[in-house]
């Protein structure tokens, strides 16, 4: 593998992942009683295509998605000094591994509905930095932006960023680092889960249960986020490789699993014996 030319970027079309305020802040009129006793929980691993999900439900849920990544303290604060009313929340998307609803105050009578989107890990780490180097809010930013892939892979491997290693699977199981927690979390607690390729699917599956209204116009294709870099494996040394593989073992065999699952969607959980839990 050759270590490629640094590159230079001279914009970003990450303005246009914020949807209009008329979005955001409208009450959809598919919205019925049964909606109220439902909360999606969006366990949105970074650079899964989860901001695609993420538009989509903004689009569906209006006011009553809550985007509150990576800093879920905000919406606890505001519901503890009666800011926002948690009856209100339908929808919810966080950065942070899965079990963060347990820590919202009234939401003891809703049914949970997990869901989550994995990657291929390797992808997934070339799609980190692509992001990381170009968009100035990240708190890598000021470090890395003159870095080639190289160099910054180096930076994360020494430094210790957490993202690099076996993230997935800590964000989608809640504790553990392991492909085997993930698993069972995700066999026993989540409603719906897939990889990126059969996000599309699920999506679909997940809005035909819920009773989505179906807006071709302002879901069809849509791809949100995405870096104007395009740095490929092909550009990391192979040392380097060698060594992310070795850190990302558990993320791969989630990802081969869940490829070799297909999406998933369990519907039972809509049921009065389903099985999905109250928040704790």
């Amino acid at each position: 593998m050759s270590n490629k030319s640094k590159s230079s970027v001279a914009g970003t079309n990450y303005d246009q992942n914020r949807l209009d305020d008329e979005i955001r802040t409208a009450s959809p009129e598919w919205i019925s009683p049964v909606d109220y006793a439902r909360l999606v929980v969006f366990t949105h691993v970074p650079k899964t295509g989860g901001t695609t999900l993420k538009q989509i439900l903004t689009i569906h849920y209006g006011q009553h998605f809550a985007d509150h990544h990576p800093r879920i303290q905000n919406l606890i604060e505001e519901i503890d000094q009666g800011e926002f009313d948690p009856a209100q929340l339908l929808a919810l998307s966080s950065h942070q591994p899965y079990g963060v609803h347990r820590k919202l105050a009234g939401l003891s009578n809703m049914r949970i509905l997990p869901i989550t989107v994995v990657r291929e890990p390797l992808a997934r780490l070339i799609s980190m930095y692509n992001f990381v180097t170009t968009f100035r809010p990240h708190r890598l930013h000021q470090a890395t932006k003159n870095m080639d892939i190289n160099e910054f892979f180096r930076f994360a491997i020494e430094e210790g960023v957490s993202e690099i290693g076996d993230s997935q699977s800590r964000l989608v199981g809640g504790r553990q680092r392991t492909f085997s927690y993930a698993k069972e979390i995700l066999e026993t607690e989540y409603f719906a889960y897939t990889t990126l390729e059969g996000m599309s699917a699920m999506v679909e599956e997940v809005g035909q249960l819920l009773g989505w209204p179906v807006k071709p116009e302002e879901e069809k294709d849509r791809r949100a986020n995405q870096s104007p870099k395009r740095q490929t494996w092909e550009d990391v040394d192979s040392d380097i490789a060698d060594k992310l593989i070795e850190m990302n073992s558990e993320d791969l065999a989630l990802y081969e699993f869940l490829l070799n699952e297909g999406p998933v969607v369990r519907s039972e959980m809509l049921s009065e014996s389903g099985r999905a839990k109250p928040a704790q």
